[in-house]
């Protein structure tokens, strides 16, 4: 299907029943628009995209030229070159996981290859393989509500933000819910610790998450009873290092305020 083609799809789909972005933003797992797009394009497969989480591969460099590797991109930038308008053809190719890759990489249904016009190799063999190894162990953590989130100036944190950071720390928190709890976020700087206002923490992260398809994590503490009792918060964030002082940390936020504005 001709790039051109799909920007007419595209165009639509905007216009048409359903009224959903498509590729503005690095969430791999599909909203509608997105998979009803996918679907088409991949109609030949018989895969149904909705609902799905996938990944990428390309060959185009930062350049937007040919490249000898196959590297990761993100779902904006698979929407982003099958949106030109141009006469070429990119190449695309879907592997949905087996049951091994699938152990491998559970937060992923597919990968989608999406290559130059001059690409001449065959999608299988070894580098098919190697590419999809790319995303092995990966865990991801991309929030639904990145929109909805971090929006106010308010130490409180509201359902969106619970939603949100519920989803950041899906790995770390077992069954510590954000929803309704106070929250001290701390930034370390060398041997120092400040506090960090909740607006620009969390603006910090969507501003990652605008380019990547997930986030490395920050250090988060539940406190215990007594520590709850002493400092007023329910856990505490603290911005990643290599270590963290937790006593100092908790007497940072026994006595201060948020006073760092940005990271």
């Amino acid at each position: 299907m001709k790039p051109i083609l799909i920007t007419l799809f595209i165009t639509l789909l905007h216009i048409g029943c359903i009224a959903q972005p498509i590729g503005a933003d690095c969430n791999p797992k599909l909203n509608d628009a997105e998979a009803l797009l996918c679907n088409k394009l991949f109609s030949h497969t018989g895969f149904d995209f909705k609902g799905k989480t996938i990944m990428y591969v390309t060959n185009i460099g930062e350049d937007k030229t040919y490249s000898a590797q196959y590297l990761p991109a993100t779902k904006k930038d698979f929407f982003r070159y099958s949106q030109q308008t141009t006469d070429t053809l990119l190449k695309y190719h879907l592997v949905v996981l087996n049951a091994i890759q699938k152990n491998e990489t559970p937060d992923i249904d597919a990968v989608v290859f999406f290559m130059t016009p001059n690409f001449n190799k065959d999608f299988k063999g070894s580098w098919v393989d190697k590419s999809i190894k790319h995303f092995k162990g990966i865990k991801l953590n991309f929030p639904d509500n990145i929109d909805l989130a971090g929006n106010d100036t308010t130490e409180n944190i509201t359902i969106e933000d619970a939603k949100f950071l519920n989803s950041i720390f899906r790995f770390e928190r077992y069954s510590f819910d954000f929803t309704n709890k106070k929250i001290a976020i701390v930034v370390k700087h060398n041997d120092s610790y400040a506090m960090l206002y909740k607006h620009d923490y969390m603006q910090y992260l969507k501003t990652h998450l605008k380019t990547h398809f997930s986030i490395p994590t920050d250090w988060l503490y539940v406190l215990n009873s007594i520590n709850r009792a002493s400092t007023g918060y329910d856990a505490v964030i603290v911005e990643y290092a290599k270590h963290v002082d937790f006593e100092n940390v908790l007497q940072l936020i026994t006595t201060f305020k948020p006073t760092i504005s940005s990271k």
